[in-house]
């Protein structure tokens, strides 16, 4: 049997991350959402999971490899998305950017994207 996909919100604002949590639920109802307010916070959350199907950091991208959460979702085969300022200012090709204000069907919009990725031609 497959494991539930988890996902990871890092997000410091309860509320965003509450309406993020909510929105990938309802894409996703057999999900483990994962939320934390800071770097930190995130890389004790994943500890205990092995595979994270999705990231949304509220986080710039340059430079996420190199740090400790970085390498935590890299090992753990995240796919990862940016949100906030630092994220939209550092937008480039492949980097997924999930724009302010988001909608619950933006969120849904991105994610089944993302299935398609992964499903491949």
């Amino acid at each position: 049997m497959v494991g539930r996909p988890v996902y990871l919100v890092m997000e410091p604002q309860a509320l965003v991350a509450e309406d993020l949590a909510g929105a990938i639920a309802e894409v996703d109802p057999q999900a483990i959402v994962l939320r934390a307010g800071s770097a930190d916070e995130a890389v004790r959350a994943l500890a205990p999971h092995g595979t994270i199907a999705v990231a949304i950091l509220h986080c710039g991208p340059d430079g996420i490899a190199a740090t400790p959460l970085g390498q935590a979702l890299a090992a753990r085969g995240a796919a990862l998305v940016f949100t906030g300022d630092a994220a939209e200012a550092a937008a480039s090709e492949g980097v997924r950017i999930l724009l302010r204000p988001f909608s619950d069907e933006a969120v849904a919009v991105l994610l089944a994207g993302m299935q398609g990725e992964k499903a491949g031609p």
